[in-house]
């Protein structure tokens, strides 16, 4: 159930008051978990000044201040010693420090999988270190950014003791993205990247200034949600608020359709990275448009995966369409066409029409058969239709369903 925005300051006030007698980390955390107050936005477009000024409202209503990015700083209001050590160590919590060690072991994974010969790598708002040391302990080459340059001075002193190589930029998000003269193979964001305001304009910094053609961007430990109530916003957990109200840190969260939507937008390809169960949640990999991926690992806005029949636990076959179905256009992005490689799994020919922008391409496909299709897509919705055929009557394998041609991989590109 959700509240309106009056009941909601409201409750976020009692919540600090009720936190403001906490003794102990255990109990504050006790209280983190027990509380959160989801509310609605008033504003509508996700997109619109009107909505970007709503939410600049609320954190002003939480915090008692006008946003700005020197709100994050934070080295500064830690005692020398206490910051020497560091978050989670400080925490003495086993719980809180094994769920932080999950998250470098997350990463490391999901950037040894992308398979990078000689991989160069930035990470935005690198804080204590924790992850940006072990990478460079592991000899990759990493460059570490944040505003905050007592975070940086830490962790180049840790990097000094242990003769580890590493550079360091200071500089809030888009101003680093902007005047950059490298480009890395990956881009990563852990627990950082809802801290910028402008986060799309940050997206299109990276795409154009930052990132190799070929590179991606990774997200660790962002909240990025299914069921958020509105499509981006101040988070209303308990902890969340914690950090706005008494840090003044800008707390976002991002609803899952409406991050797919944007990073097609942005021209990036959105996929899931494995979770690691009890410790910490998904991650994600948002890779360039113009490279193929495999469409089984598109994680594509509801309303459009729902058109899709998925295959299951047969990897590499892709999605199969039905009689309809439909994808985003690319209309406002920076892309205009869509290239698919569909093939036929079925037992006699199949034809499929994909219609786009004031354009439709059709195709006869032959059984086992695999065919590149390009339509432009600079449009609100691209409609793909097929012919269609029952497995079981063709195999004898019990798939009841009607399935038209399988989409096996997808780019974008001008």
């Amino acid at each position: 159930m959700t509240i309106n925005m009056q009941e909601f300051i409201e409750a976020a006030e009692s919540f600090k008051n009720k936190l403001d007698k906490a003794v102990s980390f255990d109990e504050i955390l006790a209280i983190w978990r027990s509380n959160e107050f989801p509310y609605k936005m008033n504003s509508r477009d996700p997109f619109s000044s009107e909505y970007r000024n709503e939410v600049k409202e609320i954190y002003k209503n939480l915090s008692s201040l006008d946003y700005d990015t020197q709100n994050e700083l934070t080295s500064s209001k830690q005692s020398f010693e206490q910051f020497e050590i560091g978050s989670p160590w400080t925490s003495k919590n086993l719980d809180v420090i094994s769920k932080e060690l999950a998250k470098v072991s997350q990463a490391m994974l999901a950037i040894h999988r992308l398979n990078v010969k000689y991989c160069k790598i930035i990470g935005f708002g690198s804080g204590w270190g924790n992850l940006a040391v072990p990478l460079a302990r592991s000899g990759l080459d990493i460059t570490i950014a944040d505003i905050d340059q007592g975070f940086l001075d830490r962790t180049l002193r840790i990097c000094q003791r242990e003769n580890l190589s590493i550079a360091a930029i200071q500089g809030d998000f888009l101003e680093i993205a902007s005047r950059s003269a490298i480009r890395y193979d990956v881009v990563l964001f852990q627990a950082s990247f809802h801290h910028c305001f402008e986060f799309d304009n940050l997206l299109d910094l990276i795409r154009d200034n930052l990132l190799t053609d070929y590179g991606s961007i990774l997200f660790f430990s962002e909240p990025i949600y299914k069921n958020l109530p509105f499509p981006w916003g101040l988070r209303y957990d308990g902890e969340s608020l914690w950090a706005i109200m008494c840090n003044k840190w800008l707390e976002l969260g991002f609803q899952e359709d409406f991050f797919a939507k944007l990073m097609i937008l942005k021209g990036f390809f959105l996929s899931k990275i494995d979770e690691i169960s009890g410790y910490i949640g998904e991650g994600w990999s948002a890779k360039r448009g113009i490279e193929f991926l495999n469409f089984d690992d598109w994680v594509l806005p509801s309303k459009y995966d729902e058109t899709f029949y998925s295959a299951g636990n047969l990897g590499g076959y892709g999605r199969f369409s039905k009689d309809t179905s439909s994808l985003p256009g690319l209309k406002g992005g920076n892309l205009k066409y869509y290239e698919f490689e569909i093939q036929n799994y079925g037992s006699s020919p199949l034809k499929i029409s994909i219609s786009g922008d004031q354009s439709e391409i059709s195709a006869n496909v032959s059984p086992n058969e695999t065919h590149i299709i390009k339509v432009r897509a600079d449009c609100d919705e691209v409609t793909l239709r097929s012919d269609v055929y029952i497995p079981h009557m063709c195999f004898g394998n019990g798939d009841n369903r009607q399935l038209g041609l399988a989409i096996k991989r997808i780019r974008m590109f001008n």
